[in-house]
Parts: C-alpha cells; sequence; structure tokens
C-alpha cells in the first residue's frame, strides 16, 4: 500500500525516484520513500516499478552521496530507483502473480562500502537497469523481460 507523505500527490507525467529507509524502524511511514522532484510525496512497504516512458527502471547512485558515504564510512540517502510506479501494483491478482514468479526475480543490493553500482546478490554482476523492480519488505528485486 501506498500511503501519501503530508497531503502529497504522485504525478504520473512525471518519473518517481525510491530509496529505502535507512531507519530501523521506519517510523511507521514503510520500508520506502518515494520522491518526485526535491520532496518525498509517499511511502511504501513494497511496490513494483516499471520505466518512465521508454526507459527501463533505472538503478541510480549519486556521486557525491557515494564519496561522503565513502570519507564518513556512514549511510546516507544517495542511491535510487528511477521510473513509474506500477499502477496495477495494488490489485490483488498481480501482487499474487508476482509473489508466484518471485523466484523469477534476482535480488538487488547497493552498498557503498563495495562501490558506486547497485549489484546482483546471486552473481555479483553490476545492475544498472531493469523491467520491473520488486522493491518489498524482503529487500529488491529485478526483472528481464526483453534482454
Amino acid at each position: 500500500m501506498i500511503r501519501p507523505y503530508k497531503n502529497r500527490e504522485i504525478d504520473p507525467a512525471k518519473p518517481v525516484y525510491v530509496y529505502r529507509n535507512l531507519a530501523d524502524k521506519h517510523n511507521g511511514l514503510g520500508k520506502w520513500s518515494i520522491l518526485q522532484g526535491s520532496h518525498v510525496v509517499a511511502h511504501a512497504a513494497e511496490l513494483v516499478m516499471v520505466g518512465f516512458g521508454d526507459r527501463r527502471v533505472e538503478f541510480i547512485v549519486r556521486p557525491g552521496g557515494f564519496k561522503r558515504a565513502q570519507a564518513e564510512q556512514a549511510k546516507n540517502v544517495h542511491a535510487f530507483f528511477k521510473g513509474q510506479i506500477c499502477p496495477v501494483s495494488s490489485i490483488p491478482e498481480w501482487r499474487k502473480l508476482v509473489i508466484e514468479h518471485v523466484g523469477d526475480f534476482s535480488p538487488v543490493q547497493y552498498d557503498f562500502r563495495r562501490g558506486d553500482r547497485f549489484f546482483n546478490v546471486n552473481s555479483g554482476e553490476d545492475v544498472a537497469d531493469a523491467d520491473v523492480a520488486l522493491l518489498s519488505r524482503d529487500g529488491a528485486f529485478y526483472q528481464e523481460y526483453y534482454h
């Protein structure tokens, strides 16, 4: 479920940037924060993302935040999933389908101690984008349909 933050709404005509909350307890807001422009517009415990327009879901690491994390050896918000929230992610049938096929999704992580890229947890290979991203309570996963 996606919960608006401070009565803000997601503009479907613009991409969103989603990041994992750094707070352990997430302050009851949900594991994932959704940015649009420079504002957090919503929070979610889980969501499905697809590419925006003709692009794929992009896995972005901002260089300045990466350098600061390296220098301070401390986490900060600088890694995002960019795309659009799949409008069918709230439909129970879609959620059931995703859960049934979660084995087809590959786990993806980012760790500033490892480098400045997201990586496939199973293979260790860098991952820059994907057709679909599933951001759940259990972590982030991606799937390729056409590559």
